[in-house]
């Protein structure tokens, strides 16, 4: 016996085909537009047959005496489902209507791309603009492909590939290259979803039993105090899954691109919210950035808990500007540090403070076949392109030894370094005023990576005898 005609179950597969008709129109209007890659014509065709399939599966509910038998609040349930997915099918689908809308973008491809492949052989990226000032990663795929099997939707065709990464950046940002150095943050999303490593990582942190419990002890009297600890112990550990993410993926954005991330993450960071300010979701941006510090003190020598002054800098980053912007930093973010309170996420805080090395170990087991950037191996190449700045000259193709081909990271750390360091001797020389310097900056950085990437390529065909 099938469904029954203008019953309440049949209005509301009508109603959900009529949602896959207009999606179907969506794709259709999105195939008119001019991508620069055919990626974005394979996952609207991939998405398509979702569609298709999704519209397959719901006439075929009519008759699925198996979906007769739901009670009410089941069929309402299963019903309600295809409206979770077409949020998430137009979630997905509406970021190709930003996709490469910079010159940023295809700049930034190639290098995320290298930087990732070492760990995904397969991977594709689809990079785009964000309607918010922030960054993003989700992996469409998978997660389509695991929302179709669970509802028993047949896909006729493919997707592009087994990994596809989407990577949102500031849609009000796009010419700010310097500051996409947050970008290999993604990337390690990405790195830490594909490894399902998130538990053993959240393992190395341990959150003390005595902070548990003296914070269970402050609870009024009268009230029963073993729920209260069973409901503590839940949240702190959902929080500290969502904050051991986060700072793993530091961490990766900062194992690949060096101190370059944490100029990046000083520029954008405390820009959003306050220093001290947590979230369920996020940790505070002083426990990130003093972390970030440790990683840049380890690798220049110095004592990870020490605050540095701006000679100490000055050694290793060639100019006054840039060293003094440490300095300061360093300063604010480690020397002005609070104490740590009794408030939940002080306390996940701190156990993630005392079991950083543990978890730095873990985060580079998995992380092994990724290239890991050293900003002590190429200071000498990074003081060459920031001189080419210097004489406002992108920073890319290098003297010595002949046609050698900067390093895409390097680029990036030298025009760091040149943004916090040149900005008033090139204001000065060209009578620009200082957002036009800065602008200019942007623009030599971005154009050296473009040109990096040709040359790369040139040599790459070269040695290959093409």
């Amino acid at each position: 016996m099938a469904i029954q005609s203008g019953g309440w179950r049949d209005h509301l597969i009508r109603a959900q085909i009529a949602r896959s008709r207009a999606f179907k129109d969506y794709l259709t209007a999105l195939r008119a537009r001019e991508f620069s890659s055919d990626l974005p014509r394979e996952l609207l065709s991939f998405y398509d047959a979702v569609n298709d399939g999704i519209v397959a599966k719901l006439q075929d509910l009519r008759g699925d005496l198996l979906f007769r038998d739901f009670g009410d609040d089941a069929a309402e349930v299963h019903l309600v489902r295809y409206s979770e997915l077409y949020q998430f099918l137009y979630s997905v689908t509406s970021d190709l209507e930003h996709v490469e809308a910079s010159r940023t973008i295809v700049e930034f491809s190639p290098l995320l791309h290298r930087l990732a492949l070492p760990h995904s052989k397969d991977l594709r990226l689809v990079l785009h603009a964000l309607p918010e000032v922030n960054y993003s990663w989700a992996d469409p795929v998978s997660l389509l492909r695991d929302i179709a099997r669970q509802l028993e939707i047949s896909v006729d065709e493919s997707p592009p590939s087994r990994n596809v990464w989407s990577i949102g950046f500031p849609g009000l940002q796009p010419g700010q290259t310097l500051v996409h150095t947050l970008l290999s943050h993604e990337l390690g999303h990405g790195i830490v979803h594909s490894e399902s490593s998130l538990g053993s990582l959240r393992a190395q942190v341990r959150i003390s039993a005595e902070r548990i419990k003296a914070l269970v002890q402050g609870v009024p009297p009268g009230v029963p105090r073993a729920p209260v600890r069973r409901f503590l112990r839940r949240y702190l550990n959902r929080v500290l899954g969502k904050w051991v993410d986060e700072i793993a993926c530091d961490v990766i954005g900062y194992t690949l691109t060096g101190p370059a991330f944490l100029f990046a993450s000083i520029h954008f960071l405390p820009a959003l919210a306050a220093l001290d300010s947590a979230s369920q979701e996020y940790p505070s941006i002083r426990l990130r950035l003093s972390l970030l510090f440790r990683l840049l003190k380890a690798e220049l020598g110095y004592s990870p808990r020490e605050v540095c002054t701006d000679a100490q800098y000055e050694q290793w980053f060639i100019k006054e500007g840039a060293a003094r912007f440490l300095g300061e930093w360093d300063r604010h973010i480690n020397a002005d540090a609070p104490p740590y309170g009794d408030n939940p996420h002080d306390i996940v805080a701190e156990a993630i403070d005392q079991s950083f090395e543990a978890l730095l170990q873990a985060i580079g087991s998995k992380v092994q076949r990724l290239r890991r950037y050293r900003f002590t191996d190429h200071r000498d190449q990074v003081r060459q392109l920031v001189g080419r700045l210097d004489f406002s000259v992108p920073p890319n193709e290098l003297d010595q030894p002949p046609r050698a081909v900067a390093d895409a990271v390097c680029i990036m750390n030298a025009g760091w370094i040149a943004y916090l360091s040149l900005v008033e001797p090139l204001s000065s020389e060209h009578g620009w005023d200082e957002w036009t310097t800065r602008s200019r900056i942007e623009e030599w950085v971005a154009k050296a990576l473009e040109l990096q990437e040709v040359q790369r390529r040139w040599d790459e065909v070269s040695s290959n005898g093409g």
